[in-house]
């Protein structure tokens, strides 16, 4: 459940506006239908791993089979490809969190969708403590709030803490490089 009681008062002076297009946005999200309808989303994955499965694949990815994980399962709603890539480059690098709120309750719709058991908690992928210095918040924690919010489950901010510094990802889209 969104809490769209709460900013039904806002949309009279505050419409939602598409963040990609400009376009008047939907009547609880800042995206319009035509680009809500061209997002690249990640219809078939692998349960374990989130990546795109080819047509007709089922179950896990030939990578996947040959491993086990601590986790049930990985969701994945979306590839890294156009117009994705521009709201998280957005968020990322030039600070817009209202790029993260769009995000956020497009992934906590999508996991609605599935009509999976909601998970138990949320935990964030902490920053290292020089990063998140450097970018002045946690985009795994703006884009996780959402979620939580909607499926009213605790968010662990402090429920891991990063050692190592690296160096920053460069994601170049949906499948990984070779293992």
């Amino acid at each position: 459940m969104t809490l769209a009681w709460s900013r039904a008062p806002w949309h009279g002076l505050l419409p939602p506006i598409c963040l990609l297009c400009g376009a008047t946005g939907t009547t609880d999200r800042d995206l319009c239908a035509g680009c809500d309808a061209d997002l690249p989303r990640n219809a078939r994955a692998c349960p374990s791993c989130a990546l795109p499965l080819a047509a007709g694949s089922n179950g896990d990815c030939e990578y996947c089979r040959a491993r086990s994980f601590s986790f049930d399962r990985a969701f994945v709603p979306f590839c890294y490809r156009p117009p994705v890539d521009f709201l998280i480059l957005g968020l990322k690098f030039t600070h817009r969190l209202s790029h993260a709120r769009l995000l956020g309750e497009l992934f906590a719709a999508a996991l609605a969708e599935r009509n999976a058991s909601p998970p138990d908690c949320i935990i964030p992928v902490p920053l290292h403590p020089l990063r998140l210095r450097e970018r002045g918040f946690n985009q795994a924690l703006e884009l996780a709030r959402p979620s939580a919010r909607r499926f009213r489950v605790p968010l662990l901010a402090d429920g891991l803490s990063r050692v190592r510094h690296t160096p920053p990802a460069n994601p170049t889209g949906c499948r990984p490089s070779p293992r």
